[in-house]
């Protein structure tokens, strides 16, 4: 590794050695990017979007708004009848987007402290109009288009 003149100008008050450990730190910076930038051209494409191949969801990408990403491939499932597996930005590309006139994130409860309420379930997948639906908290409904 070179070192400037301004390394060297800065090293000089450390009675030689600031040259070799301005070098030393040089190098480890230097071997620590590149090890970084390998690691990175090696990990696995990750994503939130599970593309449905099976079920009532099936053709349709549907995008977690919860958890880490995980690489593309791993199986997905709704736990409502579709699976599919994580894909890539170009497989998404090719999917539809969720159909909002047949699957929702809003509940009608009838029961339960929010009986007569309307809440839209932000964290939750689609799930289909007219499918049970709860908030985890007592209410109980079933889901409604908006």
């Amino acid at each position: 590794a070179r070192i400037s003149k301004a390394s060297e100008t800065q090293g000089r008050g450390l009675g030689g050695l600031g040259r070799h450990w301005i070098w030393a730190a040089s190098a480890a910076a230097t071997v620590a990017i590149a090890a970084f930038v390998l690691v990175q051209e090696h990990l696995p494409e990750t994503t939130l979007a599970c593309g449905y191949r099976d079920g009532p969801k099936a053709g349709m990408v549907e995008v977690a708004a919860w958890g880490n990403p995980v690489p593309v491939g791993t199986p997905c499932v709704d736990f409502l009848g579709s699976a599919g597996t994580f894909v890539s930005a170009s497989d998404r590309a090719s999917m539809r987007p969720i159909d909002t006139r047949r699957f929702t994130k809003s509940c009608r409860f009838t029961s339960g402290p929010r009986a007569g309420q309307t809440g839209r379930l932000s964290l939750a997948l689609y799930f289909q109009i007219g499918a049970a639906c709860h908030d985890g908290a007592g209410s109980i409904g079933s889901g409604v288009g908006v």
